[in-house]
Parts: C-alpha cells; sequence; structure tokens
C-alpha cells in the first residue's frame, strides 16, 4: 500500500492501519508525489495507494486504475495568506464571492469533483 508523504492519506495510514496493526510498515510506501504511487500501481508494485478522491478520480478516468471506495474524511480546505496582506485577502474574498455569483464556481466544481 502507498500514499504521497506527508498527506492525510499518509497519515491515515500510519495512524489507523499500521499502528492498530492491520498493515506490517514493511508493507507500506511512501511517495514524493501521487504520480510516482499510481505508476507503481499500474505496474503492479503495489495493490493500492490511499488518495484524494479528485485525484484518484482523474487517474481513474486516464490510466488502467480504479477507485475502489471512499473513505470519508470531512476534510475541509482553505486559503492561506498573510495577516498583514488585506489587499490579498480582500481580492481573493471578491474573486470568490464573483465566481461563485456568476456560476462559475458551481460549473468548475460539477466538471472537476462531479457535484
Amino acid at each position: 500500500m502507498g500514499a504521497q508523504s506527508g498527506t492525510t492519506g499518509e497519515e491515515t495510514i500510519q495512524d489507523e492501519l499500521i499502528a492498530n496493526g492491520e498493515l506490517e510498515e514493511s508493507n507500506y510506501t511512501s511517495y514524493d508525489n501521487y504520480v510516482l504511487a499510481v505508476e507503481d500501481l499500474e505496474n503492479g508494485n503495489i495493490d493500492a495507494i490511499v488518495i484524494d478522491e479528485p485525484v484518484g478520480d482523474t487517474f481513474a478516468n486516464q490510466r488502467p486504475v480504479e477507485v475502489a471506495f471512499i473513505y470519508e474524511t470531512n476534510e475541509q480546505y482553505g486559503f492561506g495568506m498573510r495577516t498583514d496582506d488585506d489587499d490579498l485577502t480582500t481580492a481573493v474574498n471578491e474573486g470568490l464571492q464573483t465566481v461563485r455569483d456568476d456560476g462559475t464556481y458551481e460549473d468548475l466544481t460539477a466538471e472537476w469533483f462531479g457535484s
């Protein structure tokens, strides 16, 4: 089994599978990026990877791999900015509001995440 180094997928494998004895640490590989993990999956070097759903869906549409199941984590994402950069914060917030108001946000969400 594999995952990208430093991701919540790797954390889940370590905290919930390896720590609980459900996966031997020797059966886990940490990768510098998702592409390397998917290539090892394609080549039969590992049996599975833990990957973010949208990334997994993209690989499944482009390569001979499939998404076996989805593990819900309720993760949320945000934008990180310097606290003293009011101009950038205002520009990002206004930009986000614009794409929400004109329907672009909904279109992009449907295109890339299927919902």
